[in-house]
């Protein structure tokens, strides 16, 4: 590609004196264009660029002066750089120079030398004012886009955190007539088998749905001590349809795998999105391998985290044989929004997303990678002296804690209404039903001081479950109350059940879990 050379206007009436300077700046590498009188010069720089303007003061017609306040009034040129060129050295004219906005000042008769060193710095300056300019206008647009991202994930988080509280609901009733069918069988009966998988698919969708809200970042942390392992394996099949039929992915489980307090469903984000950054840097066909293992962390192997001690840990790598990363990528790969795929195929959230779960489950995460020979992201988590606790049957209704109380229950979905009502009325309770607020509030008028538990949904038309809670604790002091939501965790902390002391149940929930929670928070106060 042609180098185009800095374009110099010279602006003067005598006409030996542009030949001088063309004689003087040509040899520099500079392309000359003279000119001999200011208007001229004002009507070339309303259609063609220039780098610099050598612009004679004392001229017929317009003079240097107010060609120069022109120059700098205009919009398309005003970044111009305009040297005044006079046979005048006094300092009414310097005064006046300065006045009209221009960048130097050259007395008559030209020295050659000083005529190219002003014009070579002066040209230096303007060429990094536009490097910076061109910087700004970079920045601005990664802003913007980065604004537009931003936006978009915020729409899609408030369009998930509303979807997953209809489909929480209706979660909600599944898990409890099936829960309630199940108890009504004996081992061996045909229909047993049948509800046992519907309870486990129903399980697994609330699992995915937390995991949608977390990934929104509108889902609390719930670290549970546990196996990786068997967090890995419970999500493997799931990994395997995510990265595709072209590629072979391994699994290498630890033996003797120490346990790790973390939240299940961050793990499962951690591994698809890893596994999904390995996938995109395979051309064609390749191999991901997952591997865990325990590992002993001495001084100068913990520099990726000044949380990071030396000490037990329990580590999960994901490994590629794909195209690897420079430097000058590693350094930034945990950057939000940065990305090396094309437009429309990356968001540049999915590895800022590990690193910030690694932190939340206070772990650390590693990256080996060299172009052309594949990259290793390995997980660190602290070992736990405790072990795993097996995971409880939750579809066991039988034992679930009774009683004999009365509780208002308050629900603005009829199905989830109806079948909640059903199950505290079977573990003993007398149950009145409200489906909105204000039929609540009448209930509650018609038995004063008679009710000793408010089981009621958080977000509903007109008046919000905290709200209906601080109305009737008025008239009774006594009433203990329980909170219950399929939104997310933000949405709930808005509406103030967040607030210690509060009780409050996630939906979906599971018949054991529910009657756990209301005998807890009518024996432990509201």
């Amino acid at each position: 590609m042609k180098q185009t050379l800095p374009r110099i206007l010279c602006v003067d009436d005598e006409y030996m004196n542009l030949v001088l300077l063309d004689a003087m700046l040509s040899p520099c590498g500079y392309e000359i264009v003279p000119v001999s009188n200011g208007a001229a010069a004002l009507e070339l720089l309303e259609k063609e660029h220039f780098d610099l303007c050598l612009l004679d003061v004392m001229m017929p017609g317009i003079d240097g002066f107010e060609v120069c306040r022109r120059i700098k009034a205009a919009g398309g040129q005003r970044q111009i750089p305009v040297v005044l060129l006079t046979a005048y050295s006094g300092k009414e004219h310097r005064i006046l120079g300065i006045e009209a906005g221009a960048e130097d000042f050259i007395c008559k008769p030209l020295d050659a030398a000083e005529v190219q060193a002003r014009v070579k710095m002066l040209l230096q300056v303007q060429q990094l004012a536009e490097l910076n300019r061109r910087q700004e206008e970079q920045e601005k647009s990664q802003l913007e886009e980065q604004l537009q991202h931003a936006q978009k994930l915020e729409s899609v988080a408030l369009l998930a955190s509303g979807v997953a509280h209809d489909f929480n609901n209706m979660l909600c009733v599944i898990i409890g007539h099936a829960t309630l069918a199940l108890g009504g069988t004996v081992p061996g009966q045909a229909a047993r088998g049948s509800l046992e998988q519907i309870l486990k698919a129903a399980e697994k969708s609330a699992e995915l749905t937390r995991q949608l809200l977390h990934f929104a970042s509108r889902q609390s942390v719930e670290p549970k001590v546990a196996n990786l392992n068997l967090l890995t394996a419970g999500t493997f099949k799931m990994l395997q349809r995510l990265i595709g039929e072209g590629i072979d992915l391994a699994w290498i489980p630890g033996e003797d795998l120490w346990p790790v307090k973390v939240d299940p469903s961050q793990i499962d984000q951690i591994l698809a999105n890893l596994c999904v950054n390995a996938r995109d840097a395979i051309a064609g066909v390749g191999k991901v391998t997952i591997e865990t293992g325990n590992c002993v962390l001495q001084e100068g192997d913990c520099g990726c985290s000044a949380e990071l001690t030396p000490g037990e840990y329990v580590r999960l790598s994901v490994s590629d044989n794909g195209c690897g990363m420079d430097q000058q990528t590693r350094d930034r790969i945990f950057e939000p929004f940065f990305t090396t795929k094309g437009i429309g195929k990356g968001t540049g959230l999915g590895l800022p997303t590990v690193w910030r779960s690694a932190r939340e489950n206070n772990g650390c995460i590693k990256v080996q990678s060299e172009q052309g020979s594949g990259t290793t992201f390995t997980l660190y988590l602290p070992r736990q002296a405790v072990a795993a606790a097996p995971e409880p049957l939750r579809a066991v209704a039988l034992d679930a804690p009774r009683g004999e109380e009365t509780i208002l229950l308050v629900e603005d979905e009829p199905a989830l209404l109806e079948m909640t009502a059903t199950v505290l009325t079977g573990q003993g309770y007398r149950v009145m039903a409200a489906a909105s607020p204000g039929e609540a509030i009448k209930m509650a008028g018609e038995v004063p001081g008679g009710i000793a538990l408010l089981l009621t949904d958080v977000v509903m038309p007109d008046l919000s479950g905290r709200d209906l809670a601080t109305r009737l604790l008025a008239g009774n002091p006594e009433l203990k109350c329980l909170f219950m939501s399929g939104y997310s965790a933000d949405v709930i902390a808005h509406h103030g059940v967040s607030d210690e002391g509060a009780h409050f149940i996630q939906k979906p929930f599971t018949i054991s879990h529910l009657a756990t929670r209301v005998r807890e928070a009518i024996d432990g106060g509201s």
